[in-house]
C-alpha cells in the first residue's frame, strides 16, 4: 500500500494508493518517510491516531531524518529506523547487493 494525495485512487506497481495514512484500512507494518522533515507534521498527526503497540516501524530514509519526529514517534510507541535506506537494508538481509 502507499499513501499519496497526488496518486490517491490509483495503483503504483500494483499497489493501491490511499490519500493519506488515515485512509489505510489496516495498521501499517512500515511507514517509510522519503520527504523532507518539513513535511512530517501531517504524518506525525496521522500516526498519533494509530494504536501501534510497538509493532509498526517508522523508517526515515536518508535526508528525511528528524530528531523531533523521531522522539514523537518513539513516545507514541513506534520503532524508528533512521540513517539507512530501506532498499539497501532489504538487499543486505536477502544477500544481494553490496555489503556496506
Amino acid at each position: 500500500m502507499c499513501s499519496s494525495d497526488l496518486y490517491a485512487g490509483h495503483e503504483i506497481l500494483g499497489c493501491f494508493c490511499y490519500a493519506g495514512i488515515r485512509q489505510v484500512p489496516v495498521v501499517p507494518d512500515i511507514v517509510a518517510l522519503f520527504l523532507s522533515p518539513k513535511t512530517h507534521a501531517p504524518v506525525r498527526e496521522a500516526m498519533s491516531a494509530i494504536e501501534s503497540s510497538g509493532r509498526s516501524v517508522v523508517w526515515m530514509q536518508p535526508g528525511a531524518e528528524d530528531d523531533e519526529s523521531e522522539r514523537l514517534f518513539l513516545d507514541a510507541g513506534f520503532e524508528v529506523v533512521r540513517d539507512d535506506c530501506i532498499m539497501r537494508a532489504h538487499m543486505r538481509a536477502c544477500g544481494g547487493g553490496r555489503k556496506e
